[in-house]
């Protein structure tokens, strides 16, 4: 790797001469001349075995994808396809058309939605198209023969895209046999997406395929490694031409596309959160307008900014907005891991040449940041980008895409490594979509560990993130004890209050605090737990419902994170908890029913908790389950007592 990385930066120079002389039309053209000779695929190629990932690769799960239809569609269908038995089961669906102004909307009209099934949990078909990001499944059916999902217009609309969302986790794999189908009124297919079926795949692979290898050539061509960009393309059209596998030619193909991935990389994108270090841009006479675009999980707390202009200082907050301008929408569409939109817009009216300073607004707010563009305008509609992070994601992005395209489920050390380098830089929360591949790959986790790590270290801002059960996330290591403590007792006591139940310490936060004395360095989240009864009539599920009513009534914005969960994410104060409910079993006075191993709900010995028993832990008394040792055995297995930052991984 080290011979081709000093290969491409040899020709450097070279390359930069040459790009000089051309212009950016040419250089498309030249990048797309270069993969001209993929014109000899045809229906026949072997791109599904050639290319195992391609079919289906947890990278490219983590985010949308957009099928471009535009055309009017009376109906849409998804189905699985495969022979055996299965589930049904994704995120969220989204219609986008085009309103007046040529800006993309998403269809809040009538729609009619079926589906071949559905789970107790999940009964609405409908949900998924009220979902967003922040869901991690809408849509579940039963395990069947090809269950399918559907969605009927009242009337034919004229669709630009339809936007699918799979599951963040590692049971996105269930949609790999996925077909995707849009009808006209008279049950005519108009458009039809599949990478399972062999000619689906090829033609899938004709315009994504093609479109990524493109988009990346032209980004090496334009940065001036234009013979690294060739020789790229050569290599991959030969693997493809190629009548027999040749495994030291796939190898030799992605030591070249490693190399690629090391020269590109940039300094750390993130955004300071202070004035004296901010981000300072010089804007022209005539500039009325300036903003900033970030690309992240929609947070139930406003995003914040700030920015300065010839020493006037402004607060900014998001502004949610679901039109999106042409230049937002295919940003987001190009780059699929580019969630949540949030915009920060100023206005300047600047009379002069003026200097401005923009930095975030705190803790939650950093890491929105990394994913940006930023730009001016004169009027308000037509914006010129001064400053974007996301040229380099994509191309990044598409290289590591290319290369789980060869690798399929066999990770090689290299692409472990640099996809962690890459998620930590660009902070890409939703990393448990690869969970599944540790656990037959075991000894590519400490790999895994060190990418991640290389690429937290070039942060200069940023707070540290370790890869976690719930992701890439910031670890509790790197927050104040003291800070933690002080907001979980303010949580207890306004549950008291409000409620009248006394919370306690369980599972990671009970097991660190008993054991090591305090949190989990590893640990992303704070776990609290009440017991409650469960009134007549009410399920599990619903009565949690219920709850995250009653707090959201007195001013704690909650959510239940997966259609299951017995638990709420809280957002208190300034700081996030999860706080679990464990119910007494109706007629079983010895049984209560909670999560315990792998987020499963199981019914446990009510001994373990009742009564309750207090804990002293940085000067506040906190209650615990009664038998805490019992508790965490039952939890954790007998191997409880020795720390393993690993467990859930």
């Amino acid at each position: 790797m080290q011979t081709l990385i000093k290969l491409a930066k040899k020709t450097l120079q070279l390359s930069k001469d040459l790009v000089k002389s051309r212009n950016n039309k040419s250089l498309s053209t030249a990048a797309n001349d270069n993969l001209s000779t993929l014109s000899f695929l045809d229906g026949k190629s072997p791109v599904i075995t050639r290319l195992p990932g391609f079919v289906y690769g947890p990278l490219r799960n983590i985010g949308s994808t957009f099928f471009r239809v535009n055309s009017r569609v009376s109906t849409v269908q998804l189905e699985l396809i495969n022979e055996n038995p299965e589930i049904l089961n994704f995120n969220f669906l989204a219609f986008w058309i085009e309103n007046e102004e040529g800006n993309l909307i998403r269809y809040e009209g009538s729609v009619i939605c079926e589906m071949s099934s559905v789970v107790e949990v999940l009964p609405d078909p409908k949900a998924c198209l009220r979902g967003d990001e922040r869901n991690t499944v809408s849509v579940h059916s039963k395990r069947e023969i090809r269950p399918w999902w559907k969605a009927t217009l009242p009337e034919p609309r004229k669709i630009a895209y339809v936007e699918f969302c799979n599951r963040k986790d590692v049971w996105g794999v269930r949609s790999r046999g996925m077909i995707f189908r849009a009808f006209d009124t008279h049950g005519k297919c108009i458009f039809r997406h599949s990478k399972v079926i062999k000619k689906d795949a090829f033609q899938a692979f004709s315009e994504q395929g093609a479109y990524t290898l493109n988009s990346c050539s032209n980004y090496l061509s334009e940065q001036g490694y234009t013979e690294l960009c060739d020789s790229v393309n050569s290599l991959f059209t030969k693997w493809l031409k190629s009548k027999h596998t040749n495994e030291a030619h796939r190898k030799e193909l992605l030591s070249l596309l490693s190399a690629a991935d090391e020269i590109i990389r940039v300094a750390t994108p993130d955004m300071a959160g202070t004035k004296e270090e901010g981000l300072e841009f010089t804007v022209p006479k005539g500039t009325k307008y300036f903003r900033v675009i970030a690309f992240s999980q929609k947070a139930t707390r406003d995003l914040e900014m700030f920015i300065d202009n010839n020493g006037t200082t402004s607060s900014l907050r998001t502004s949610h907005t679901e039109v999106l301008d042409p230049c937002i929408f295919d940003a987001k569409r190009r780059n699929w891991l580019l969630q949540g939109v949030h915009i920060f817009k100023h206005k300047l009216d600047i009379s002069r040449e003026s200097d401005i300073t923009v930095w975030h607004g705190g803790y939650y707010s950093s890491s929105a940041f990394v994913q940006r563009i930023i730009q001016t305008s004169k009027d308000g509609k037509s914006w010129r980008t001064i400053e974007s992070t996301l040229e380099t994601m994509l191309a990044r992005l598409q290289l590591l895409e290319i290369m789980e395209w060869l690798l399929g489920s066999k990770w090689s050390k290299e692409f472990t490594h640099q996809l962690g380098h890459f998620m930590s830089t660009y902070r890409i929360s939703h990393a448990r979509a690869v969970k599944g591949l540790f656990k037959t790959q075991r000894e590519l986790l400490p790999i895994f560990f060190e990418g991640i790590d290389s690429g937290v270290q070039s942060a200069k801002f940023l707070p540290r993130v370790t890869y976690a059960r719930h992701g890439l996330v910031v670890p509790l290591k790197e927050i104040d004890s003291e800070f933690l403590a002080l907001r979980m007792k303010r949580f207890c006591d306004f549950i008291k209050s409000c409620f009248g139940l006394d919370a306690f310490l369980c599972y990671g936060t009970l097991l660190g605090i008993y054991r090591d004395g305090d949190f989990l360095p590893h640990d992303d989240d704070v776990d609290l737990a009440v017991i409650v009864d469960l009134p007549e009539g009410e399920t599990y599920r619903s009565e949690s419902e219920n709850w995250l009513e009653k707090f959201e009534q007195e001013g704690v914005k909650c959510r239940l994170p997966t259609p299951t969960s017995l638990n709420m994410h809280c957002y208190f104060e300034d700081f996030d908890m999860d706080l679990f409910f464990i119910y007494r079993i109706p007629k079983k006075q010895k049984s209560v029913w909670t999560h315990m191993e792998g987020y499963k709900t199981r019914e446990v010995k009510r001994d373990l908790f009742e009564p309750l028993s207090p804990i002293d832990f940085k000067g506040f008394s906190f209650n615990t389950p009664g038998n805490i040792e019992g508790f965490l055995q039952d939890r954790y297995g007998l191997g409880w007592v020795t720390p393993d930052p690993t467990f859930e991984l």
